[in-house]
Parts: structure tokens; C-alpha cells; sequence
């Protein structure tokens, strides 16, 4: 979906796409090295609390951030679009994922996409 939404001009996933080719290139690199221990990624700070509890199977992924606290301050912005919604900050490699949620339906989900507008980054995930 990022390479799609790449192809297609979305600044957000350009960058995304960039970010998670270097990653996997790394990746590689590191297991071609199995002699050299992986550093342990650094814990993410705890979820912000919600404005009133939701329930629901469904997040949104609103962007993988390799640069530390970019994750957090992109929510600081979007929370007031995204009232009763918490995130997650999952670590992926060397990235922090931001999944927010939760949704009801997956509908639900693209539809608070949509609200963020084109240039954001979004989609929905469907929750662990």
C-alpha cells in the first residue's frame, strides 16, 4: 500500500517507502553479520489518555517514524481531529510505528482517514 501510495505523489509515503527500504537493506546487512548483536530498540513513551474509551478491532497507521519523538508529535497535532482515540508507538527495527484507535469497523477507520485529509498519511490496520 506505501509503494502504491508512492507511485501515486504521496509525499508522506515517499518518505515512508525510503525509510522502510533502508530498514530492510540494513536488515540484511545484519544478518549477514549474525556476529554482531542488533541494539535493543529504545521503549516508547506511554500512550497519551483518551478523551472517553472506545472499543473496537481496528487502528489506524498514521506513519512509521525513525527520527525519536517524531511519532509522538505528529499525534500532539492530529489528537484534537481524533478525540477518544489513543496511541500506540510500536517499534519496527529502527522505526516507531503510530497506530491510533481503536475503531469499530474498518469503515470507521477510513472514514477518520479521510478526515485527516490527502496529505496525511493513513490507513487502516486491523488490531492485534
Amino acid at each position: 500500500m506505501v509503494s502504491r501510495a508512492a507511485s501515486a505523489g504521496l509525499v508522506a509515503a515517499v518518505g515512508t517507502r525510503d525509510e522502510m527500504e533502508l530498514v530492510m537493506s540494513k536488515a540484511e546487512l545484519a544478518a549477514a553479520k549474525q556476529s554482531e548483536p542488533a541494539p535493543a530498540p529504545a521503549l516508547p513513551p506511554p500512550a497519551l489518555a483518551p478523551v472517553r474509551q472506545a472499543a473496537g478491532n481496528w487502528q489506524v497507521q498514521l506513519g512509521a517514524f525513525r527520527q525519536p519523538g517524531a511519532a509522538q508529535s505528529l499525534f500532539g497535532r492530529l489528537a484534537p481531529q481524533l478525540p477518544g482515540k489513543r496511541a500506540s508507538y510500536v517499534p519496527l527495527g529502527g522505526l516507531t510505528r503510530l497506530l491510533v484507535g481503536p475503531f469499530a469497523s474498518k469503515d470507521e477507520a477510513k472514514t477518520a482517514c479521510r478526515a485527516l485529509g490527502p496529505s496525511q498519511g493513513c490507513f487502516p490496520v486491523a488490531a492485534n
